[in-house]
């Protein structure tokens, strides 16, 4: 059997099953080196397997990483290819393809601490291998965005560990291309004390696989692999009211710029009027703060398209008056404990300076409530309760030490609903402050809550359903993967 030219297989570790952990039967087959460093029994998590002499044997597409040990069962499933659903959920994605007589398998992702098995349906079981995680440290690719599979060839990747990167000329497997590692995200070296950047020498074919190196001196990189594709340059139409920057579009508020994309996504590094590295993709928006409010303000920044092109921003802006920014954070409406004496509502003071609460009011779908005098500082988290608020430990999250619950004659119409209702907080001169949306709250104990305080109440992905133990109240929020 003529080998594939090349293979590429994408299939993320999901979690896994409960599955035998037999020791595999035979002793793994041929010859396999662990490059570029490393061996089987002490491998890092940024790696490609070299199986000698393995041309022919089997068709690229037929070399299969799997977490976990193979037991005899599994190495039958897969000789008859048909392998079980058990099995296919500890699959790993890998790019596999010939080098004279040799097979070399790439997993496209960092692999995690534990043992890992290599396999075709002809030659059964080829290696086992021990991923150590703590030999080489790695960078995350932050460009193209983690789950972009087609680009112009740049890369960048960032970390802590960029220090311990060596900078140079490299060529990318499998496709040849020609490339030069760098610091900085752009051609001036911007953030090259966290990020590196891979920048093709030449153009490459379309639809031609490149993985980045998979070291640069004393530090890996995320093996995302990318297919060369000529995206189109960027053109940014904005909505009325929004200032179009290059790739992107900006709201100026008082204190801060709010980036949005309509299109394609883009990578931005601001030297003023504040240092920040920012990824704007479409549906999700990225806020600079620390803008002094009324006044002129420069902005510089560098961003980065689809198509790789390097966008130089350098304008001035005017920002607004300053105004309050307390927003309806999180929403606990479907406690495990009983109802409506365990449900709260979280405000942040997402701004600069501190809020008092004096005349604020909270609208639900069945009517209103005006708020009583409460200084919130400026990131500082306040419940509101019902005026019977007691919660049980034992059932839901309970609010962090220290955080001020300020009760209400009643939390809702009779409580919060289970189903959702929009809720809206404005101020006591009645401009709105903030808009909560109305998501049902299925699981008991888990809160709705916002992704972060200056995530905009308009965005599709600004509201979620909260990670576990499946509530923070008076604490930031960590949202569960959609």
């Amino acid at each position: 059997m003529r080998p594939d030219p090349l293979f590429i297989g994408c299939i993320a570790i999901c979690g896994c099953a409960a599955f035998d952990v037999e020791p595999p039967p035979a002793r793994p087959r041929g010859e396999v080196q662990v490059e570029p460093l490393g061996d089987l029994g002490a491998a890092p998590s940024v790696l490609r397997l070299r199986v000698k002499g393995a041309g022919g044997s089997s068709a690229l597409g037929d070399f299969r990483l799997f977490s976990g040990h193979l037991t005899s069962y599994y190495l039958g499933r897969l000789k008859a290819r048909e392998v079980p659903v058990t099995l296919e959920e500890r699959a790993i994605g890998v790019a596999a393809w010939a080098e004279g007589a040799d097979v070399v398998v790439a997993p496209t992702q960092a692999l995690p601490a534990g043992v890992v098995s290599l396999a075709t349906p002809e030659l059964g079981l080829v290696a086992e291998v021990t991923v150590r995680a703590e030999l080489v440290p790695w960078l995350a690719r932050r460009w193209p965005p983690p789950g972009a599979v087609e680009g112009s060839g740049l890369a960048i990747f960032c970390g802590a560990d960029v220090a311990a990167a060596s900078p140079g000329d490299v060529t990318l497997a499998p496709s040849g291309l020609r490339a030069e590692v760098r610091r900085g995200v752009d051609a001036e070296g911007s953030f090259g004390e966290t990020c590196l950047a891979v920048v093709p020498r030449e153009a490459g074919t379309n639809g031609a696989l490149s993985l980045p190196p998979v070291l640069v001196g004393d530090v890996g990189l995320e093996p995302l692999p990318l297919v060369t594709a000529t995206p189109a340059a960027t053109t940014a139409e904005c909505p009325d009211g929004e200032l179009a920057l290059g790739p992107a579009c900006a709201t100026v508020d008082d204190d801060r710029l709010t980036l949005r994309a309509y299109g394609a996504p883009s990578l931005w590094a601001f030297g003023a009027p504040v240092r920040a590295l920012a990824l704007v993709e479409p549906g999700t928006s990225y806020v600079v703060k620390g803008l002094e409010p009324a006044s002129r303000v420069a902005l510089q920044a560098t961003a980065l398209d689809a198509a790789g092109l390097a966008y130089a921003i350098h304008t001035d802006v005017t920002t607004r008056e300053r105004r309050d920014h307390v927003v309806i954070n999180e929403v606990l409406s479907n406690p495990s404990g009983r109802e409506p004496s365990s449900e709260w509502l979280e405000l942040e003071n997402d701004g600069a300076e501190a809020v008092d609460l004096a005349g604020f009011v909270l609208k639900d779908a069945g009517g209103a409530v005006t708020l009583p005098a409460a200084r919130i500082e400026p990131g500082e988290f306040v419940l509101l309760v019902a005026q019977a608020f007691d919660p049980d430990g034992a059932l839901d999250v309970l609010p962090r030490s220290g955080t001020r619950l300020v009760r209400l004659p009643m939390l809702g119409t009779d409580g919060l609903s289970n189903s959702g209702e929009p809720l809206r907080l404005s101020d006591a001169s009645g401009h709105l402050l903030s808009f909560f949306p109305s998501l049902p709250a299925h699981t008991a104990g888990v809160s709705i809550a916002r992704r972060a305080p200056e995530a905009l109440d308009d965005e599709s992905g600004a509201f979620g359903v909260h990670a576990a133990p499946g509530a923070s109240p008076g604490a930031a929020n960590v949202l569960a993967p959609p």
